[in-house]
């Protein structure tokens, strides 16, 4: 036992002798114990493990106590061999889940016994792990009608709260809200990049939809490895290559014409208001390509996979007031390139590249109701890698370390022209009066004369990560098994930009004028502007002109730098309780320009859970967990 513990306290000395960046696990792990027909447990059973996701075979060797921990293996379907001399060898097939621990456990019956073995492995424990949460594969995905993003498929998870058919239930679309936590505090990985927009809590794009192997969405039980969050972690991984040269193509067809029309669209402008002339959806067929191709470079050695998306989709759209049609077309060319080595006897390395140019015609921001207030030819550069090590160094003791970093972007989203003339301005539903009928009326609220926001200050939301961990696996006939992780982490994360609302430094609020409650165009189409004194006196009358004046500092820049410790404990005592012990360290430093004031801090999170099966038969599970 002391040396046990003397080779653990090594393995912690290696990981805080210096920090490097990644966090997330995009591995499984297969544990169980073997015994005899006496039900005595069965030391120096190897166990053997084979699988098309995984280069050649693992093997390891039950403890005296019987148990046995494969760590770090890839998702996916295997066939597991027990074998000891004397005793009939068995096999059985398990699917591995990505980020969970699976549990199979044997008896064995000697040679000499004519009757086969029985392996016990059709019902897992429920008390493989006490993380609450769901994975969710690609084969599940593709049988239902449902958005193959990650987020859509998240939506798929208990607990969860997002986009359904389209419909926001969140904030801003294309968040989650995981476990009742907000949802801009979430972690959200593919292959271990965080991919997640730092200021809306979106996922930026680094996936290809037809290459995403498997989704896991924790909710609560959550081990003290991830942080970053406090709500839940959405955890991805996409496919990697195999000894089969396997591929797939596909393609989504949408048209703007398919689309029904809305009331608006149809004419409709309020009762009692003369009907408009009808606006049809305008815009040729979209298509989407995916293509997806894996396979081996050196058999068992280096494996390749390669995927593209080729998008050019016309989405349809009428502007508020004006009815003006802004068809935005965009224009997507995404590759993914991985490459996956196996270094040695349980040594892998692998390395993943995506790339995300998005190009658009017309961005639509902040409610513009005139063309002028359109922004043109926007582009959004985004590019995320990732390198990840796993290794095992011996029978016991594993390693992991990796190295991710993603960039994203916004360029041309806003106003240029710097004279103030050149200013947007904002309609909010203010009140004027009608030229042809003297009433007082309400304007739709809106963005009118240029676009929001500066073009003039491109904006960065950029971050890096680093992870180094180390776990040991310590065996007792007494206390069960305790798979124990420690690691260090660094994220950087960083913002550039201004925030600049306008490129004239000024915003002006104001209605438009209205003909017979209808909007007023000058002679090139755009809506005229109705200017009314004001005093402050009068600042809750919502029919005065009012003008806002943004001072930013354009190309100003923040950089957040969190370090974390941890240490996680994984228990399982017996066939009735298991537990999940850890904590986890964070300080964060920032750095800022601009008079932007950072903040430096520090916690200790516990992160704590039980799980009890009072009939040690998978039937029920109680669950307590804690986090601070």
């Amino acid at each position: 036992m002391k040396s046990r513990f003397l080779v653990l306290a090594m393995v912690l000395s290696v990981l805080t002798a210096g920090i490097v960046y990644g966090q997330g696990t995009q591995t499984a792990n297969l544990e169980g114990t073997v015994t005899d027909q006496s039900g005595a447990p069965l030391p120096g059973v190897t166990i053997t493990v084979s699988s098309p996701s995984l280069m050649g075979q693992r093997t390891a060797v039950t403890t005296r106590a019987g148990d046995y921990l494969l760590p770090g293996l890839p998702p996916g379907d295997y066939k597991i061999q027990f074998g000891l001399e004397g005793m009939r060898a068995a096999d059985v097939k398990k699917t591995l889940n990505l980020g969970s621990s699976t549990r199979v456990d044997a008896t064995m019956k000697i040679t000499s016994v004519s009757e086969a073995i029985t392996v016990t492995a059709s019902s897992p424990s429920v008390l493989e792990s006490t993380t609450v949460g769901a994975n969710i594969k690609k084969e599940t995905v593709d049988a239902l009608p449902i958005v193959r993003t990650p987020v859509g498929i998240a939506s798929l998870s208990g607990g969860v709260t997002g986009d359904m058919a389209g419909r926001s239930r969140t904030p801003v679309a294309n968040q989650l809200s995981i476990n009742g936590g907000m949802a801009y505090d979430n972690n959200m990985l593919i292959n271990g990049v965080n991919v997640q927009d730092n200021i809306f809590g979106t996922t930026n794009n680094l996936f290809i939809e037809d290459a995403i192997q498997e989704t896991q969405v924790l909710t609560s039980g959550i081990s003290a490895e991830y942080g970053h969050f406090t709500g839940g972690v959405l955890n991805v991984i996409t496919k990697s290559g195999s000894n089969q040269l396997q591929g797939s193509f596909r393609d989504d067809l949408t048209k703007a014409g398919w689309l029904a029309l809305t009331p608006y669209e149809k004419g409709f402008r309020g009762n009692g208001v003369t009907a408009a002339a009808l606006v049809p959806h305008k815009g040729k067929l979209s298509q989407v390509y995916e293509a997806t191709l894996g396979g081996p470079i050196m058999r068992d050695r280096i494996w390749f996979f390669l995927a593209g998306r080729d998008a050019k989709t016309t989405v349809p759209n009428s502007l508020a007031v004006t009815g003006i049609q802004v068809p935005v077309t965009t224009k997507n060319r995404r590759p993914e390139f991985k490459l996956t080595a196996n270094l040695g006897s349980g040594q892998t390395i692998q390395g993943d590249y995506i790339n995300n140019p998005d190009i658009r015609n017309y961005t639509l921001q902040v409610g513009p109701i005139d063309l002028p207030a359109v922004a043109s030819n926007p582009t959004f550069p985004n590019k995320g890698y990732a390198v990840n090590y796993s290794g095992v160094l011996t029978s016991t003791l594993f390693a992991e370390a990796r190295y991710s970093a993603k960039t994203f972007g916004f360029r041309n989203t806003g106003g240029t022209l710097r004279g103030i003339v050149d200013s947007p301005f904002r309609s909010l539903g203010k009140k004027t009066i009608d030229i042809t009928t003297g009433k007082l009326l309400a304007t739709t609220s809106g963005t009118y004369n240029a676009p929001y926001f500066d073009g003039t200050d491109p904006e960065d939301r950029n971050n890096k990560q680093a992870f180094l961990a180390g776990s040991y696996f310590l065996s007792s006939q007494s206390f069960g098994t305790h798979d124990m992780k420690a690691g260090l982490e660094r994220f950087v994360d960083t913002r550039t930009g201004g925030n600049s609302q306008t490129a004239t430094n000024f915003v002006f609020y104001t209605p438009y004028a209205l003909s017979d409650g209808k909007p007023l165009l000058d002679a090139q189409g755009h809506l005229v502007p109705v200017f009314t004194p004001g005093t402050n006196t009068t600042f809750g009358n919502n029919s005065y002109t009012g003008i806002g004046n943004w001072i930013s500092t354009r190309g100003a820049k923040l950089d957040t730098t969190t370090n974390s410790f941890f240490i996680n404990d994984r228990w399982n005592l017996n066939s009735h309780w298991s537990f999940n012990l850890g904590g986890r360290y964070e300080k964060a430093k920032s750095n800022a320009t601009g008079g932007i004031i950072g903040v430096d801090t520090s916690n200790a999170v516990p992160r704590l859970a039980a799980s009890f099966d009072p009939a040690a038969n998978g039937r029920f599970k109680f669950d307590v967990t804690y986090a601070g």
